[in-house]
């Protein structure tokens, strides 16, 4: 096993817990080195990703908030601006919100879409 090798064995028996570690990357070999900034970028992405997991809801909702103050701001004089936010907001849940509140409304207020025979 070479150096490398043995560097990259320790570095996954470690686990996810802890991060790169120069040691066992020849920080001169450039492919080592790109290894090396691999795991270190993949590491930081991790430990981001946990650190945000347990506010994901709460991030999730103000950004819904931003959105829906934004659309109220905008258009919440237009007539029927309840009744189509009130579909947006169903097309939002019924995606799972994988679409923006202002995507959904800027649909219900399509008015060639909701056009019978578009």
């Amino acid at each position: 096993m070479s150096g490398r090798d043995a560097g990259r064995a320790s570095q996954e028996a470690r686990g996810s817990s802890q991060g790169s570690s120069p040691k066992g990357h020849d920080l001169y070999d450039d492919e080592s080195a790109a290894e090396f900034q691999r795991a270190t970028d993949e590491y930081i992405d991790r430990r981001i990703h946990q650190a945000l997991e347990p506010h994901a809801a709460t991030l999730q909702n103000s950004k819904w908030e931003q959105q829906y103050n934004a659309m109220v701001a905008t258009h919440g004089s237009d007539e029927g601006f309840k009744m189509k936010m009130d579909m947006a907001l169903r097309m939002v849940a019924d995606n799972n919100g994988k679409i923006s509140i202002p995507e959904a409304y800027a649909k219900v207020d399509d008015r060639d879409a909701a056009r019978p025979g578009k």
